[in-house]
């Protein structure tokens, strides 16, 4: 069983429709499938446009800050694990100053906490603000709307990693001040890994539509992936279309658990059992209460690389250990994607006996 951070568990049904017979990308079955998939994305995130990109979740996040970016502009990223610092980095080639500040492992960003840094930053000329949604490295939800909100009034762009969060986690673009969002098709999509799903508000997209400064990308020049949606509802690019095939499936699934709102509302009641067993299993869980993720529970524990390892030999069962400075101090369980209740019953029961 796969409780880690992604690539997740797939259905049958998702499973076997990348089996279908290969189609052409220039061809009007494609075109259909393409834009099937590009209008529910839309309609789930309430985003002006939406690009779905061959490509991993990390492959989103980078295309979407070098066409929100421009070299000289200056911007400020939140972080607090080691997806925010890759946040960070991705935005610095792309970016000449970039101002990073960082919390503790565990402490989430809110607007309480970040509206001092918004204002300094916004006082020396930032234009750009980003973070992570969900930091994924230690199970930490930051509340985004408030803060990009108030980065907005600020009269910055804003820039949402979502890999990890969505769509079992809230999302409106429009009404929680996100220009640019990306996630992947292999977390709480539940399709296979190889698909990064792109929202843009109609602000960022005319931004971007309106740059004449060099799109530093020939693969990820958003303009590129507009002009080819808008005149043959292509991808400018070939796709891998089987992944497609397993995306629409995975969108199928979705609308029938209730769409968004049904996926969001099964992956909180998971985390919130996994957090009240853990409190009764004696088990310290490293995200605040009011910043817990709803798709991963990270836990301190000094025998984090035995657990790993015993899960796996003795369950046969993945769960994860932390990253960076954190990989031999938590234990990550991912209740995220196509899991069931007695799934994760299961595998609590076995870190149980591990402990």
């Amino acid at each position: 069983m796969l409780f880690t951070p992604g690539p997740v568990k797939l259905t049958d049904e998702i499973r076997m429709a990348q089996s279908q017979e290969m189609i052409s990308h220039r061809e009007q079955r494609w075109n259909i499938l393409h834009m099937d998939l590009v209008e529910r994305f839309k309609k789930y995130t309430n985003a002006h446009e939406a690009y779905l990109v061959t490509g991993s979740g990390t492959l989103g996040i980078e295309m979407n800050i070098l066409n929100c970016v421009r070299r000289d502009d200056k911007m400020l990223t939140l972080s607090n694990g080691e997806f925010g610092k890759r946040f960070a980095e991705i935005a610095r080639i792309y970016c000449a100053n970039v101002e990073e500040h960082k919390n503790e492992v565990g402490k989430g960003w809110n607007l309480e906490r970040a509206k001092a840094v918004i204002d300094d930053s916004s006082a020396k000329g930032a234009n750009v603000f980003g973070m992570v949604y969900n930091e994924t490295s230690n199970g930490t939800r930051n509340h985004i709307k408030d803060i990009c909100l108030y980065a907005k009034k600020k009269g910055m762009r804003t820039i949402i990693d979502g890999v990890s969060a969505w769509p079992a986690t809230e999302l409106d673009m429009k009404a929680m001040g996100v220009d640019f969002f990306s996630t992947g098709s292999q977390k709480a999509v539940a399709a296979p890994p190889g698909i990064a799903l792109i929202g843009v508000s109609e602000e960022g997209a005319k931004f971007n539509e309106a740059r004449t400064d060099p799109i530093p990308s020939y693969y990820m020049n958003m303009k590129k992936y507009r002009k080819f949606m808008i005149e043959k509802k292509q991808t400018p690019y070939t796709p891998a279309v089987s992944l497609y095939f397993a995306l629409k499936a995975a969108f199928d699934h979705l609308d029938k658990e209730g769409g968004p709102k049904g996926c969001e509302q099964r992956h909180k009641k998971a985390a919130e059992f996994t957090h009240k067993w853990a409190e009764s299993s004696g088990m310290k869980v490293v995200a605040e209460p009011d910043f817990r993720s709803n798709t991963i529970t990270a836990l301190w524990t000094d025998k984090a690389k035995d657990i790993k390892k015993q899960m796996r030999e003795r369950y046969d069962i993945e769960i994860a250990t932390g990253m960076g400075e954190t990989k031999e101090k938590m234990i990550r369980i991912c209740h995220i994607g196509n899991f069931t209740q007695a799934e994760l019953e299961k595998v609590l029961e076995c870190v149980r006996t591990l402990k």
